[in-house]
């Protein structure tokens, strides 16, 4: 197409060229001319147009054969993977939304570390609390001696300040739930049965101090474990003290499930 133009218009000057040898007006000439300029004008647009459009099916050629190679790469891992139909992907996918709660718990976690051992840094220093992580929960621990007197559950002056202190940190941290746990230690003067009543009696009234002083009372629930689940030698009576305690943990909500995408009607 452009060839043929260009022959035209070569033609054409030609034709002008005569023309002017045989006595053709100046005004003809000049029309003459100023057509012939336009059609190749006209030429060259058209011979632009066709290369944008030449460039433009290449790019789109070589990004087929960019997304084919791809396929072709997700198939081989596909085929790595052991996914061979829909119940594998759905396990996958299982996987990675487990790895990622995972994380997101543990960044949690951390977060709410570093605000308690800045906020409780008086009572972390003074040894009346100190934190622990165990078992994928954050846990404040308190001793026996911080909150109440020997085989009693009720909270005396220093045990109420040091659970306002804990408090105020609570409600500056975002929606946690709250597990208040009361553990004993084991002697051979123990008695089972008394020493779990204990426990779940201590863990009570934190819990009821917490939900008075602000805590969401459906977010704070209590349980007493007697002499079960020790952190040191029951043997040995030097240690056997930080058995008697009182743990508050922090639990981390999950994160909200993501809706399953749907397909729009074909």
């Amino acid at each position: 197409m452009p060839t043929a133009h260009r022959l035209g218009a070569a033609a054409a000057l030609s034709c002008l060229i005569g023309f002017v040898g045989c006595g053709v007006s100046t005004q003809e000439y000049d029309a003459r001319t100023a057509e012939l300029r336009l059609a190749t004008d006209k030429v060259k647009a058209c011979d632009d147009s066709i290369r944008l459009e030449q460039q433009r099916t290449n790019d789109a050629q070589a990004g087929l054969e960019e997304m084919r190679a791809l396929v072709k790469d997700l198939q081989r891992e596909r085929r790595d993977l052991g996914i061979s139909g829909p119940a594998d992907v759905q396990g996958l996918r299982t996987a990675s939304s487990e790895m990622a709660r995972q994380r997101q718990a543990a960044s949690d976690r951390k977060a709410d570390r570093d605000r308690l051992a800045a906020g409780l840094k008086p009572e972390l220093d003074g040894g009346v609390v100190w934190l622990d992580e165990r078992s994928g929960q954050l846990r404040m621990v308190v001793p026996e001696e911080a909150l109440f007197g020997a085989k009693n559950a009720q909270l005396g002056p220093p045990g109420k300040k040091l659970l306002d202190s804990i408090i105020a940190q609570i409600n500056q941290m975002p929606a946690r739930e709250i597990l208040v746990s009361a553990y004993l230690d084991r002697t051979d003067k123990s008695d089972g049965e008394k020493d779990m009543a204990l426990t779940l009696d201590r863990a009570w009234h934190v819990c009821d101090y917490f939900t008075k002083h602000g805590v969401d009372k459906s977010a704070v629930a209590a349980a007493g474990f007697g002499q079960l689940e020790p952190i040191a030698d029951n043997s040995n009576a030097s240690v056997r003290q930080r058995n008697r305690r009182v743990e508050i943990a922090i639990l981390t909500p999950p994160p909200a499930p993501v809706a399953p995408a749907v397909a729009a009607p074909a």
